[in-house]
């Protein structure tokens, strides 16, 4: 499994002038996701960083659920996994789902 610490130390061209403690990259990446006592299903990441992502789903997933991504980054060597434990910190709807905040906790 790949640390997303290691990639993003990697991307020093990613940065940005937001709140956020870690440096986060504009990227479009399907994520596959599971909530222990709901059925899993998938997103797309539309940004990520060390610290965390903002994922779109098609259903909203209330804050404060634990939730486990599992998705692939394409580098240069090849195709990494990368499955994350997080936390929802904020949902807002959209035209075409919900964006959710999503803090990693591993």
């Amino acid at each position: 499994m790949l640390k997303l610490k290691n990639i993003m130390a990697e991307d020093k061209d990613s940065q940005n002038s937001e709140r956020r403690k870690s440096l986060r990259k504009k990227c479009i990446i399907g994520v596959d996701y599971n909530i222990l006592i709901a059925p899993s299903g998938s997103g797309t990441i539309k940004n990520i960083g060390e610290g965390g992502a903002a994922i779109l789903f098609d259903e909203n997933i209330p804050v404060g659920t634990i939730i486990k991504v599992k998705f692939h980054l394409s580098r240069d060597e090849g195709d990494s996994l990368v499955e994350a434990v997080g936390k929802v910190v904020w949902s807002r709807k959209m035209e075409d789902g919900y964006d959710v905040g999503i803090e990693f906790l591993t």
